[in-house]
């Protein structure tokens, strides 16, 4: 659309806020931050809480907080969590034991490289209408834009993102109205940098802020 066209129209903010007013069951939202050193696999337990319905990012293989091992970065997470018990072989879901309790979990493992295990995957979150469909998925590139899980309550992000675009539409994965929910939550887990740490807060603020 052209400048000239673009302004003929009447410009309209309308914030996250201003959406949950509308909504029945969820009422807020959470943008935070969360600061590791070392491998952000020493320290994703510390901020993944399987009890909440999540959506985990994990980082492009090109940035600084990857290990360049994109699936064994996935087992590792698993491994943390608890014990795979069978991978489903008609959906591709995994079923994991939870080490603290036992509690079964299904997760969906879309960091898959092989596109009609991915397909399999993919094609069975499409289909999802109840609370016990899914409790994770792991994601690298995908679940970001037009993805629809109403229940998930978190949206874990590893690594900094530069588009702002991308960490609105990683948002807007968790902010689907459910009656699972009143309060959703993002949260990116960050590499600490070399820095005074009221700095790095400061700066973390000023991208986190509206």
């Amino acid at each position: 659309m052209a400048p000239e066209d673009e302004e003929k129209f009447t410009k309209v903010t309308y914030n996250y806020y201003e959406q949950l007013n509308g909504y029945d069951y969820l009422k807020s939202l959470g943008i935070g931050y969360h600061f590791y050193q070392g491998k952000y696999t020493d320290a994703i337990m510390e901020i993944l809480d399987t009890d909440k319905k999540t959506i985990l990012h994990i980082p492009n293989v090109n940035s600084v907080e990857s290990t360049k091992d994109k699936h064994n970065e996935v087992d590792f997470i698993l491994d943390a969590i608890g014990d795979v018990i069978k991978q489903d072989s008609d959906t591709g879901i995994i079923h994991l034991k939870r080490k603290s309790d036992g509690k079964m979990l299904k997760v969906a493992d879309l960091v898959e490289d092989n596109p009609r295990e991915r397909e399999k995957i993919v094609s069975y979150i499409r289909e999802m209408d109840s609370l016990d469909d899914m409790d994770l998925i792991i994601a690298l590139g995908m679940a970001k834009e037009g993805f629809d899980w109403p229940y998930c309550e978190h949206a874990l992000t590893v690594g900094y993102r530069g588009s702002l675009t991308e960490i609105i539409q990683i948002i807007g994965r968790a902010t689907r109205d459910s009656d699972n929910k009143t309060h959703a939550q993002f949260t990116n887990l960050i590499a600490q940098p070399d820095a005074a740490d009221d700095l790095v807060k400061l700066s973390v603020n000023n991208i986190l802020n509206p």
